[in-house]
């Protein structure tokens, strides 16, 4: 990301500084001690301090489930596995689970470790001794937390392979007035394509796990074959009108999300000095003749901007130019006030009219 994000504070006529207020760095490199103990000060940093409730796969399973919100996850719930008797208890419960589909050909279940990346420890099952064999040794070896899933089917397919949506989410705090706000780009989310062609008895993982660093193993992974904006698949697909209900459904279930993870008040915290830009991945379900189902995967932070490949690079400075200038930009010369202000009649309610977000 860095030459993108050097490209993006050139055209903005941001200057570079390692000494500068505002720091662009992973979580673990920014220099929270500064921020914590100056919070009068023009700081900035590009994470924000507590989001677990939102980025950890069970515990967002588990907010949204305390909501009570539907069609927002695929149906599933998380679990602790440290040992046997806990496997063989989830064996039970999918026991249940799977007795009124058994006819389906598709995978059956997604499971996948809470706390996991890069589409590590993410097992597709179709019946339950089946996934209790693929995660028993990471359980034994001490991954504890889960998160087991509907397998979203049938899926939409591009190219006769089945592909997911990485949708990028900004949430920004305002020194000005104490709120922090979130936005959904407009235009630069991408569409990530599977290496193999689907087909609901592949047993080949890269047919039915999309995820970017999981397919870039694939010997036939070519990038810009493979990756597309979403505005792209209207014409792609033939369906005027597709951009348009993604761009709908997308809002909406990350709108929940962020509902569900504030209620986790130690694993969700914001701070008005601070930003972050998000990557929610969503997968698709064919419905026929409508408009297809829409589906919350994971939320990732620090997502990895090298999805957009060569082809879509410019894509990529735009959205990091649209991140510096709503949530960097506006504060760099702008001391903190002594008191707030009212929220509906700060800048920061408007700031969005002047970026893609």
């Amino acid at each position: 990301m860095a030459s993108s994000l050097r490209e993006a504070l050139a055209r903005l006529h941001i200057v570079e500084d390692a000494a500068a207020p505002c720091q662009w760095h992973d979580f673990a490199a920014l220099d929270w001690d500064a921020l914590l103990t100056d919070s009068e000060s023009r700081h900035r940093r590009s994470s924000l301090f507590v989001r677990a409730s939102l980025v950890r796969k069970g515990m967002l399973q588990h907010y949204i489930m305390k909501k009570r919100f539907v069609d927002v996850l695929p149906d599933g719930f998380s679990v602790d596995l440290e040992d046997e008797e806990d496997l063989e208890s989830l064996r039970c419960r999918l026991d249940t689970w799977h007795a009124s589909a058994k006819e389906q050909q598709e995978p059956f279940w997604v499971v996948k470790a809470s706390n996991a990346n890069c589409g590590c420890h993410v097992f597709v099952a179709r019946t339950p001794s089946e996934v209790i064999d693929r995660v028993r040794e990471p359980v034994l070896e001490g991954v504890v937390e889960w998160v087991v899933q509907r397998y979203v089917a049938p899926p939409e397919l591009l190219r006769g392979r089945k592909f997911h949506i990485r949708a990028h989410m900004l949430l920004s705090g305002c020194p000005q007035c104490g709120t922090t706000r979130a936005w959904l780009h407009r235009e630069y989310h991408v569409a990530l394509l599977a290496s193999e062609q689907f087909s609901p008895q592949s047993e080949d993982h890269h047919t039915h796990i999309t995820n970017a660093c999981f397919q870039e193993h694939h010997p036939q992974f070519v990038k810009d074959d493979q990756t597309f904006m979403v505005g792209e698949l209207d014409a792609m697909m033939g369906r005027v009108g597709l951009a348009e209900h993604l761009q709908a459904r997308m809002e909406s279930a990350l709108s929940k999300a962020l509902e569900a993870a504030s209620l986790g008040q130690a694993g969700f915290a914001t701070l008005p000095h601070c930003f972050e830009l998000f990557g929610a991945d969503f997968a698709l379900e064919n419905r026929g003749t409508s408009e297809p189902g829409v589906f919350l995967l994971e939320v990732n932070s620090g997502p990895s901007l090298a999805v957009f490949g060569p082809r879509l690079r410019s894509q990529c400075v735009c959205l990091l130019e649209d991140v510096l200038r709503l949530a960097v930009e506006p504060h760099l010369e702008m001391a903190a006030p002594q008191a707030f202000v009212q929220a509906a009649n700060c800048r920061c309610a408007r700031a969005s009219d002047q970026s893609g977000f």
